[in-house]
């Protein structure tokens, strides 16, 4: 092989190598770089199959967009149109290579595949948090794309010269044909697939496929018929008349089944809750607790506590955007509504210290959310350690000092609701509660970053979720209120849950009348979830709610609304018990 092949050839091999390298890079902590494993164990059937599709998202695979590229430029190697081609075959690699960044993003961090149409809002917010807030990692990453692109181009624009003037020897005639035969052989295989582990990717295919989902899910969203809510308005047309309940719905970031699935950390969480069922029955606390499928898993939490809420289930960026802006819905007396219909005041806590990062549309959730009153970090006179995602102060210190501002001014029964900040991936600290939750005002040091690409381990999640409990437990045992507390989980922790998109759900109150209703539903008594039982589903726990606070807080307590353990279904026909 003379030394022109062998650069023809290491130019071949660097841009095919750049195309599979934004999902090495997003996943490289759980694929190895060299996919041996697989190769060396099974029969040779097992070991066929895995040479042209595994979940290893290493680096050995062949773009056939990038074979397609070289014959193009090949077939017009002597046209006066050459440079037009090049410049045409250079902007379709681009294209491949930037989709390739965005598609790995959101598989592999939010653990759902990519749908442009629905992704779009969250690209557009991601691009203005960078413009709008300078760091050395943004004019880094900025750096790094323009040299890729700069480093692209000089091997285009060799490979362009090389098609032309090269001749190739046996040698290259031979890699050549394995080329060819391996491409041959995968698209016999699975045809022209566009999933990410085959070894063979022809990437135009699935940005092709992601137009027809985008467009299918665009019709699909704009053909709501909000009427299937409306129905539901009448059914939940009560009052209460007697003692009403303040509701504290308390989202744990990241809390899910991985607790009871994983045996380390089952043994772990057993304990715990045990413990802290121990503690609430002593202060006359009575719980009851499942497993409840949330729509999301790894990432999208605003999707899952919105589902809780409405009562549907918001699995897609797309439809919770079509909800938040269409003013037909705001006419649906979804769970905060209901809330505001019964005279109480809803608080919304948002800890979180640089809100402006974020592009937090407040009257937009505040019309939405039906929130009387929002906390902020303003409001909370915090001057300590801020902590990870938000940053924000400990949540310990946030939650505490805002139900204790509420209970200073409310007479009236209000609601809370709260995600938790400080128990994102990685599951940095804090890890610890303090005796006297006010002491984390008197902490002074370095503010503690939110590290997003560093790998999360079992141990700091263990360490993240036993604080989250610890805290909030903490809360309820020395509540002496006629408080309702929901605890529940968003989703399941990113990277370490490999399956199942269940979270834990508690309802905690001294009214053991009340509690012991939700047996019907499949809840059991105690902290600690049963997960051999049927899970709940996020949707379905409005409707649950709403039966046992009519039954037990309205005179009315015969005609119940319906429960829909599967939410609201379009057309009209609802799944029923």
């Amino acid at each position: 092989m003379t030394k022109k092949e062998l650069k023809f050839w290491a130019a071949i091999m660097a841009l095919n190598i750049i195309v599979f390298l934004p999902w090495y890079l997003f996943s490289y902590t759980e694929s190895d770089f060299l996919p041996l494993e697989g190769l060396m164990e099974g029969g040779i059937y097992d070991r066929f199959k895995y040479l042209f599709n595994r979940d290893n998202y290493d680096l050995f695979r062949l773009s056939f967009d990038l074979v397609l590229i070289c014959i193009l430029i090949y077939l017009f190697r002597f046209s006066h149109r050459l440079s037009h081609v090049v410049k045409f075959a250079l902007t379709y690699y681009l294209i491949i290579v930037i989709y390739q960044i965005y598609s790995a993003f959101f598989n592999l961090i939010y653990q759902a595949p990519e749908i442009i149409y629905n992704d779009f809002p969250l690209l557009k917010n991601g691009v203005k948090i960078v413009i709008e807030n300078f760091s050395w990692l943004n004019v880094l990453s900025l750096g790094g794309f323009l040299a890729l692109v700069f480093i692209v181009t000089k091997l285009f624009t060799y490979l362009a010269r090389s098609l032309v003037n090269i001749r190739m020897g046996y040698f290259s005639k031979a890699i050549i044909a394995l080329i060819l035969l391996f491409i041959f052989t995968g698209l016999i295989r699975y045809r022209i697939k566009t999933k990410p582990s085959l070894a063979v990717q022809f990437v135009a295919a699935s940005i092709w496929n992601n137009v027809k989902r985008s467009l299918e899910l665009k019709e699909t969203v704009e053909k709501i018929d909000y009427d299937d809510f409306y129905e539901l308005n009448d059914q939940y047309d009560f009052r209460f008349d007697k003692n009403r309940p303040n509701i504290i719905i308390v989202f744990i970031e990241s809390y899910g089944r991985v607790l009871l699935d994983h045996k380390d950390l089952y043994l772990s969480y057993q304990k715990t809750m045990l413990e802290k069922q121990s503690k609430l029955a002593l202060k006359d606390f009575f719980g009851m607790s499942a497993l409840s499928t949330a729509p999301v898993t790894g990432g999208g939490s605003w999707l899952s506590y919105t589902t809780f809420s409405v009562g549907y289930r918001l699995h897609l960026q797309s439809l919770f955007f079509n909800f938040l802006k269409n003013k037909e819905f705001l006419k649906y007396r979804h769970l905060y509504k209901w809330l505001k219909h019964q005279g109480y005041k809803n608080y919304r806590l948002n800890s979180q210290y640089d809100e402006n990062k974020f592009s937090i549309p407040w009257n937009q959730y505040t019309s939405f959310y039906a929130v009387d009153e929002w906390v902020r970090f303003k409001n909370l006179d915090y001057q300590g350690i801020l902590y990870g995602f938000g940053p924000s102060p400990p949540d310990q210190y946030a939650l505490n000092y805002t139900l204790e501002l509420i209970r200073n001014k409310e007479q009236d029964p209000f609601s809370l609701f709260f995600i938790t900040k400080n128990s994102h991936t990685p599951f940095l600290l804090p890890h610890t509660t303090m005796k006297d939750w006010s002491a984390w005002n008197e902490l002074r040091g370095e503010n503690q970053p939110y590290r997003f690409f560093q790998k999360p381990t079992l141990d700091n999640y263990e360490k993240a979720i036993n604080y989250q409990l610890d805290y909030i437990f903490q809360i309820i045992n020395n509540s002496s209120q006629n408080d309702l507390f929901i605890v529940i989980g968003d989703h399941q922790p990113p990277a370490l849950a490999t399956e199942g998109f269940e979270t834990p759900v508690h309802i905690i109150s001294k009214d053991s009348a009340f509690i012991k209703g939700f047996e019907n539903y499949g809840l059991t008594s105690g902290l600690l979830p049963d997960k051999t039982k049927t899970p709940l589903k996020h949707e379905g726990l409005y409707s649950m709610l709403l039966r046992e606070l009519k039954r037990n807080y309205s005179s009315d307590s015969v005609s119940l609304p319906d429960y829909l353990p599967n939410g609201i279904i379009f057309g009209g026909d609802q799944d029923t018990k």
